[in-house]
């Protein structure tokens, strides 16, 4: 089943958009209506980054806080959607024959 978020955004269950974003990203509340603050935002860029395999040193922890601090849902979203999708895209690649 596919989501969206208000502005027609493909999004996956955390909100985070899943291809390329023509509007803001708008899924910026959990279902039961509270808003992701800093903590789940943290929790979602550290969940993306791991998935990715990138391996984080001292400064890069305080960065992922430091981002996850920054309020702002849709520059937040795009950033993590570009991760998830090089991921995916990497994953692809690498499943070639």
């Amino acid at each position: 089943m596919t989501r969206t978020d208000r502005n027609g955004n493909q999004v996956n269950i955390l909100g985070i958009p899943t291809g390329p974003i023509d509007r803001d990203p708008a899924d910026c509340y959990h279902e039961d209506g509270t808003f992701k603050g800093s903590e789940s935002q943290e929790v979602i860029l550290r969940n993306a980054l791991n998935q990715a395999g990138v391996e984080l040193g001292t400064h890069d922890e305080r960065i992922v806080e430091w981002f996850a601090q920054i309020g702002d849902w849709s520059t937040f979203a795009t950033v993590v959607s570009w991760i998830d999708r090089a991921r995916t895209q990497a994953d692809r690649k690498a499943a070639r024959p």
